[in-house]
Parts: structure tokens; sequence; C-alpha cells
């Protein structure tokens, strides 16, 4: 019966270690995942902060040499914005909140943005850099979006607005499903208060 036990034992702890191989790996993969999705959606916000933080630069520039120019701006901004197609639009707030330049801000229509949490965080932090929303409908298009801002500033630092991207979360969906997280495997974003 020794040898029994002394075989059982064996298969018992082979079976064990072959377990925790198998986690390890299952461990390792999902980290290598992981770091992949990052890679790919941050590469993304990358490229759109760029776009972004060159228009906010721009009309700080305008804002140095005195006043905005409108008709050069709203050009420039459509220059920028072609270059990103998948986004709903790059759009010009005021200090006010009401937007100035953008898709769907030149029709005559008023949008106020002073009530977003991407406005007041901007207002409110002179040094916040990229901001980025939680998920919200946007109010010019009444797409699911994820806004991403930066802040302007006037020459003596004074808060003078926003530069404001839709990142459509149709995007982001289509981002993310074109990764096979393997069989039973799911690919989702949260932010730190999930």
């Amino acid at each position: 019966t020794l040898p029994i036990v002394l075989f059982m034992a064996a298969a018992a702890l082979a079976m064990l270690q072959s377990r925790r191989a198998a986690e390890q790996t299952a461990q390792h993969e999902a980290q290598n995942l992981a770091i992949a999705v990052g890679d790919a959606y941050g590469s993304q916000m990358g490229h759109f902060d760029v776009a972004i933080a060159s228009m906010v630069a721009y009309v700080e520039g305008q804002l140095a040499k005195g006043d905005l120019d409108f008709q050069d701006t709203r050009k420039h901004l459509q220059a920028v914005a072609a270059e990103h197609p998948e986004l709903d639009g790059i759009r010009l707030v005021d200090e006010t909140g009401r937007g100035r330049l953008g898709p769907g801000l030149e029709d005559g229509v008023a949008y106020d943005f002073s009530d977003r949490q991407w406005f007041k965080h901007q207002r409110d932090q002179a040094s916040a850099g990229l901001y980025m929303s939680e998920p919200l409908v946007s109010k010019t298009q009444g797409l699911a979006i994820v806004s991403l801002s930066r802040r302007i500033h006037h020459p003596d630092g004074r808060f003078a607005g926003v530069v404001t991207a839709a990142v459509p979360i149709d995007t982001i969906q289509r981002q993310l499903m074109a990764i096979d997280p393997g069989p039973g495997g799911a690919v989702v974003i949260r932010d730190a208060g999930m």
C-alpha cells in the first residue's frame, strides 16, 4: 500500500504543479494582452492629444498677437480635424463655455458647455493637461462620446477657453473588437473608480 500512497501523492503533486504553471501562463498572457491593449489605445489617444495640443498652441499664438482671428483659426481647426476623421470633431470653446468653432457650432446655434465636467476641470485647474471625460452624449451630434480636452491660456495665464475633441464610443469599440483575447476572454476599459 505504501507504493500506492506514494504514487497518489506524486500524481497529486504533479497535478498541483501543472495547475500552478497553467495559472501563471494565463496570468502572464493576460498581462501581455493588457499591455498590448493599453499601448494601442494609448497610442491612438496620444495622436488625438497631439492634435488638441497643436490647436491650443495655435490659439494661444493668436491671442499673444492681440486677438483671435476666427477665419484663420477656423481654417486651421478644419485642417487639424481633417487629419483625424475618426473623431466627431475638434471644437473651440471660449472662457464662458460657449462653443465657438467646430462641427455643429457654426450654424447660428449657441451651445453652452460650461456644465460639462471637462470644461469645469480645465477652467478650475491651470495646469490640468489632457483631460478625458467619462462617456457622455454629445450636445452637437447626440452621439455617445468621450471628450478629450486641454486648457487655453491668455498670455497673462488667465483661462481663455478649451479645445476639445469628441471621440465616438463606437470608434473605441471598433478598436477593442479588433483584439482577440482568446476563448472566454474579454477586453474592457475601466477607470480608477471601477
